[in-house]
């Protein structure tokens, strides 16, 4: 039972198959993380930046208030605010007066949001202030 996970691991007994599957998708789940990492980081992303571009993209042409973002983020960020700081410098997001971020690109993937800054852009994302109830 999970001989590659046992070599993997360096350890020959497990307590049951329930364990050998749990511990093969965290194994999994660690080397597609890597990947993820890897990847984003060829365009100077990271995890958490990228989640701000994919959740921006997914209500294109529209954006998000930082708290609606912050509520849909896969891993949450504490550092929301000044990360979106850094996209914004970057060019990657606009924000608006009514304090929603929109992202100035549409990027479909790492590799488009890293384009040319000659590349043609959508028209900024809007949205209304998040609600402060509930």
């Amino acid at each position: 039972m999970g001989t590659a996970l046992a070599k993997r691991l360096v350890q020959s007994r497990f307590e049951s198959p329930v364990q050998v599957a749990i511990l093969n998708l965290l194994v999994a789940a660690s080397y597609l993380q890597e990947q993820n990492e890897r990847l984003l980081a060829e365009h100077n992303l990271s995890p958490a930046q990228y989640n701000v571009l994919r959740i921006l993209k997914g209500v294109h042409p529209e954006g998000h208030p930082r708290c609606e973002i912050a509520r849909r983020m896969i891993e949450r960020a504490p550092d929301l605010t000044r990360m979106i700081d850094g996209l914004e410098r970057r060019g990657l997001v606009e924000r608006a007066r009514s304090t929603t971020i929109a992202a100035t690109r549409s990027p479909a993937s790492p590799a488009a949001a890293s384009t040319s800054s000659n590349a043609p852009r959508p028209p900024p994302r809007r949205s209304t202030a998040c609600s402060r109830a509930g």
